[in-house]
């Protein structure tokens, strides 16, 4: 999968704190911080994978 199409992919807040090892109440308070660029799909919140991925542990 290219990078590019890989960047345009979103995530759940689930997902995210999976990814991130966080509860997924650190990652609402990331979304309210503007630290991750999300927004809601009906009620729940959808982030976009390249915002999440300078997070990533390595």
């Amino acid at each position: 999968m290219s990078v590019s199409i890989l960047n345009n992919l979103v995530l759940t807040v689930a997902e995210v704190a999976e990814l991130l090892m966080l509860p997924r109440t650190k990652v609402y308070v990331m979304i309210d911080e503007g630290l991750v660029e999300a927004f809601k799909l009906g009620s729940d919140w959808r982030i976009k994978t390249s915002s999440v991925l300078h997070f990533v542990p390595r």
